[in-house]
């Protein structure tokens, strides 16, 4: 018979299992292929600039609208986005206030291609910088034309923070209520900043988050783990 150590222990391989398998579906990595990019320079308040693509990604072929618009200049209205080998970064000038708007839709159909809940729980998106942190906002709508928002502020991050590494955020599909993420016609990320803000982002998709009685069992497993050597140390 195995000991409560050993016990344990093989309860922790089985938990980290399960976190560690959470699986994640890309929904754009902004990367469309050929003269599919995003470059956009914005130095006029009175319109906002959009840029329509088509691409194939973890949703199969969606559109995608970007639409940036500037809110505030103290006389050097400049903005850009710039969605490109596989980052989307955008920069404002000092004193320059703007939002980004990306809008994922189903070309031609009443719903997205994948649903949503089928595949995942909460959306994730990965910041690989961002200097003085961003609002963020998430619009989803299902066929019955149910919507709902979830507004959020990101964290500030300092360039040591990242350490070539990106840093994700998550958001539950728990924080959006009477939605259908089954039958999701669109998503809506807009992206809000402050004077002379930059930030970039690597990807953007949906996951599925562990049970807490998961990261719990994972937890106690290594308490068992840690039971465990102490008795062979003896």
């Amino acid at each position: 018979m195995m000991n409560l150590g050993k016990k344990l222990g093989f309860a922790a391989l089985l938990a980290l299992g399960a976190i560690t398998s959470a699986e994640a579906t890309v929904l754009d990595t902004f990367e469309y292929g050929g003269d599919n990019f995003v470059n956009i320079m914005d130095d006029d308040t009175a319109a906002a600039f959009t840029k329509d693509i088509t691409f194939v990604g973890g949703l199969g072929a969606v559109d995608v609208h970007y639409t940036q618009d500037l809110i505030d200049d103290d006389g050097t209205p400049v903005s850009s986005v710039l969605a490109a080998d596989g980052n989307l970064t955008f920069s404002n000038a000092a004193g320059v206030e703007a939002t980004l708007e990306l809008l994922y839709d189903g070309p031609g159909a009443p719903v997205l291609p994948l649903p949503l809940g089928a595949v995942g729980d909460a959306f994730y998106f990965d910041t690989l910088f961002s200097d003085t942190g961003f609002d963020i906002t998430i619009t989803v709508e299902d066929a019955t034309t149910a919507t709902a928002q979830w507004l959020g502020t990101s964290t500030a991050y300092d360039s040591d923070d990242f350490g070539g590494a990106a840093l994700r955020g998550m958001v539950n599909f728990s924080e959006f209520a009477g939605v259908n993420f089954l039958a999701i016609t669109s998503v809506s990320i807009l992206f809000e900043t402050d004077s002379a803000a930059d930030f970039k982002l690597a990807e953007f998709g949906i996951t599925k988050v562990p049970e807490p009685t998961t990261i719990a069992l994972f937890g106690l497993a290594l308490v068992g783990f840690a039971f465990s050597s102490k008795r062979k140390a003896k």
